[in-house]
């Protein structure tokens, strides 16, 4: 079976005899036909992340109807700012398991996690994660199967040893 990712909306949340039980609306176009004819049963590893319109919203428009100002005619125009614009901070879930990958590798908790408490060259922890999930590159991460599965089963398991629900990118 192939992982699969889309956006849902809790519906439902209750308790059984046998466990918790979360139900999620997902809308038709994003059900993987693997999730669709899966026997009842058929065991997931599934990881959440919240996620707001806010997050994913373009950017405003810039015109004068949004409170741009407008150039003053036959004056002369200020120089522009030349100062470069922050770059858009995305949430660490849509980024490219390659970037994810870079970014936890530079992070000390994740390297204290990964080496049992000590600290690590992010090179020793980058090539350590290369053999662990057999692959040559960090872009073999971003291609869709096993690989890709192993990553984010990986990042869960951070996140959750770490008690870690979120994991946001540093400034």
């Amino acid at each position: 079976m192939t992982t699969m990712h889309f956006e849902a909306k809790k519906h439902a949340y209750r308790q059984t005899q046998d466990g918790i039980v979360v139900s999620f609306v997902v809308h038709p176009n994003d059900v993987c036909a693997d999730l669709a004819i899966a026997p009842l049963g058929t065991q997931y590893i599934v990881a959440l992340a919240p996620y707001t319109e806010e997050e994913h919203r373009p950017p405003s428009s810039t015109g004068p109807e949004h409170g741009a100002s407008i150039p003053a005619v036959g004056g002369s125009n200020p120089p522009a700012d030349t100062t470069p614009a922050p770059k858009e901070r995305r949430p660490f879930h849509t980024l490219p398991r390659s970037q994810q990958a870079a970014i936890l590798i530079q992070d000390e908790r994740f390297r204290r996690w990964w080496d049992g408490g000590n600290d690590p060259l992010p090179d020793a922890v980058d090539a350590a994660i290369k053999v662990h999930l057999g692959i040559i590159s960090k872009r073999n991460l971003d291609q869709p199967g096993p690989t890709a599965f192993a990553w984010d089963e990986l990042v869960a398991r951070y996140r959750f040893d770490t008690d870690q629900p979120t994991w946001e990118r540093p400034a």
